[in-house]
């Protein structure tokens, strides 16, 4: 329970810390003469930002959940259930926080701001990113021998 509590805490850091970088550069982008030329750049930083998050969270989170003593957790048996443990808990909390940004921001109408939770389709691009890059990583980056016992 303790490794779960501990893989929930690196996912939801990964959240914060990749929506504030967002912030941030988007942020930087929006003072600058750019944003009347090109609507895609923000979409471009939030699909980036969830890529990387991502990648960074399920890497992060499984190595939590399936600690190895040497190599990765990525190649050890049993990675494949961490993974979508990882996985899962990262759905349920972007869900949850699709809901708590309906009721409180998205209610009267999406901010026309660049910023993520502000706008709710730079925000469902940053979250399907998120889980998109963490079942491509699930599926494409693990080891096909990950899960067969070593003999």
């Amino acid at each position: 329970m303790i490794l779960f509590a501990r893989a929930l805490f690196a996912i939801l850091a990964y959240l914060l810390a990749f929506d504030i970088a967002g912030v941030i550069v988007s942020l930087v982008f929006d003072s600058l003469p750019l944003r009347g030329v090109s609507t895609a750049l923000f979409y471009v930083i939030w699909f980036v930002g969830g890529v990387f998050c991502g990648l960074l969270a399920y890497n992060k989170a499984g190595g939590i959940l399936l600690p190895v003593k040497e190599g990765d957790w990525s190649s050890a048996p049993g990675s494949g259930k961490s993974g979508l443990i990882v996985i899962c808990t990262t759905a349920l909390i972007l869900v949850g926080l699709v809901v708590l940004f309906d009721k409180l921001l998205w209610g009267a109408g999406s901010a026309s701001d660049p910023y993520v939770p502000d706008n709710i389709a730079l925000t469902a691009t940053f979250f399907v990113t998120i889980l998109l890059s963490m079942i491509g990583g699930h599926t494409l980056l693990r080891p096909k021998h990950a899960e067969k016992p070593e003999q």
